[in-house]
């Protein structure tokens, strides 16, 4: 006479082989969630570590006449492909921070335009021509 239960064997190899396997999809599943904190933990460290050498630094200096060596008052002063800048007082003086490679357009009515590039200098004086 066959009785309907399985046997004990298979259904203990049967049992095995899927806890098994669970365990295996977890261990994956924990691999992946470990590179993706490595690559979002060392993307956040690029971000920052690039900050840190990108700091912005307070450019001052005069804007005078090449010719007569007077002091120009409202000489607009931008970085370049932004919206940041300033305008130079009535002595001449003007104050922005900029960072490190970023250009300085200083323009003025009647005179032409000057670029300059911002690299290890805090002072920049400038002769309009």
């Amino acid at each position: 006479m066959q009785t309907d239960k399985p046997e004990l064997g298979k259904i203990a190899w049967v049992t095995g082989w899927m806890n098994q396997r669970y365990f295996e999809q977890k261990k994956n599943t924990m691999r992946f969630r470990l590179k993706k904190m490595r690559v979002f933990s060392l993307a956040v460290l690029s971000l920052v570590s690039s900050a840190a050498f990108s700091q912005q630094k307070i450019i001052s200096g005069l804007v005078t006449d090449e010719l007569s060596g007077e002091p120009l008052p409202g000489v607009t002063i931008v970085i370049e492909g932004t919206t940041q800048g300033t305008v130079s007082g009535y002595d001449g003086a003007y104050s922005l921070t900029a960072s490190q490679g970023q250009t300085l357009v200083f323009s003025y009515i009647g005179y032409e335009q000057q670029k300059v590039r911002v690299d290890d200098q805090l002072t920049l004086h400038i002769q309009m021509k």
